[in-house]
């Protein structure tokens, strides 16, 4: 006998995952049925993701300005690395949606199921059913879940807690005109805490500025924005134009383990977010495209691709970074003056070739990172 199911998947979360595993199904031939449960009622222009640019990608042409040069800043030292190869792109929130929901209402499988949220889910042998706000049930055979996940972190893990303006100014920030992306400036403010200030260019007279923290400690945004608008007073005065603003918490920590055959982490809760940086957009649009193809040609719902090595590389460094925080804009500085860009990008971007792991623990110092080895390894051990 056959089972009906009131759709083929169900995607639990439009935001940037949910949204791009939508798109690439939406552009794929067969007859296949979802939906996408997402609680807010309108796109905005919330958030900006950037990365670097690894291949091409789904939402290419949602890219408002790339660069083949950035930098870093410690103090008076600035880093700064280029790469023709792998530019480092800007894809703006507003131009991603609208694209992303275009396609959905073109397609007569999908349905794009807004201020709504799941209140049960069910999961059996044959498929998952599932409870909405409202009562409505829907049945289907997989669920890819995109939802972040409320989760407590525990060392060597932090919070990466940013709060961003898009601010509109005369004045500038260097003799180049601010024109140049700033990964990292990193600021000491008397706090046992790596700090830091990233600014990228929006147009002649605007830019991006962002002030994130690493800490154990999530829920720190009013005192981030304080120091986000006295860093920008500091330097423009009175002299700008707040355009919007953004902020977050992201987990600095890998994707916990699920034993759900049916129900699928993706997103950051899958482990499409680097632990050690936070960059997700392009990893996002990897693995869209591969589980869109493996529903597809298969039949099966796939999660990101994890990778040990790089995972393990994430838990020491962080645990050099919580050893010592306020160095960690020495540390940053050292490895991108020493690391060859190509090699220092593929790694960052989570794509690295054996090369790039050589060149990456050669260009850092080898006496706190062997520490961490040996404690990282002796915690293992004890768990």
């Amino acid at each position: 006998m056959t089972r009906t199911y009131d759709f083929d998947l169900v995607i639990l979360g439009g935001g940037c995952a949910g949204l791009s595993l939508a798109s690439h199904l939406c552009l794929l031939p067969g007859d296949l049925r979802f939906a996408i449960v997402e609680p807010r009622t309108i796109y905005q222009e919330d958030r900006t993701w950037c990365g670097w640019r690894l291949e091409p990608h789904l939402f290419d042409d949602c890219c408002h300005h790339s660069w083949e040069r950035w930098r870093v800043v410690n103090g008076p030292r600035i880093v700064e690395k280029a790469s023709a190869a792998y530019p480092y792109q800007m894809i703006r929130s507003d131009k991603f949606y609208q694209k992303a929901v275009e396609l959905i209402h073109s397609n007569p499988r999908a349905n794009l199921k807004l201020g709504s949220s799941v209140e049960s889910l069910q999961e059996s042998e044959t498929g998952v059913n599932l409870g909405l706000a409202g009562g409505e049930s829907w049945s289907t055979p997989w669920v890819v879940d995109t939802r972040p996940v409320q989760q407590e972190l525990r060392a060597p893990w932090l919070w990466q807690n940013f709060v961003g303006y898009e601010v509109q100014s005369n004045r500038i920030f260097d003799s180049e005109g601010g024109q140049t992306p700033t990964l990292m400036d990193f600021q000491d403010c008397g706090q046992d805490v790596a700090q830091f200030m990233y600014v990228i260019p929006c147009s002649e007279n605007s830019w991006l500025l962002e002030w994130t923290r690493f800490s154990r400690v999530k829920g720190q945004l009013e005192s981030i924005e304080k120091d986000l608008r006295g860093w920008i007073d500091g330097r423009l005065g009175s002299d700008y134009t707040i355009l919007r603003r953004e902020a977050g918490e992201l987990p600095m920590a890998p994707a916990a383990g699920s034993s759900s055959q049916r129900v699928i982490s993706a997103g950051t809760r899958g482990g499409c977010m680097r632990a050690s940086t936070g960059y997700a957009f392009h990893a996002i649009q990897r693995w869209a495209k591969e589980c869109a193809q493996a529903i597809s040609g298969q039949g099966l719902a796939i999660g990101p691709q994890r990778d040990w090595l790089l995972e393990t590389m994430d838990e020491c460094f962080l645990r050099v970074l919580q050893r010592d925080p306020v160095g960690s804009g020495a540390l940053f500085a050292r490895l991108f003056s020493a690391c060859p860009s190509q090699c220092l990008i593929r790694f960052l971007a989570g794509r690295p070739r054996w090369r790039d792991f050589a060149e990456v623990v050669w260009s850092l110092p080898w006496e706190p990172f062997l520490r961490a080895s040996l404690a990282m390894t002796r915690a293992r051990l004890a768990r």
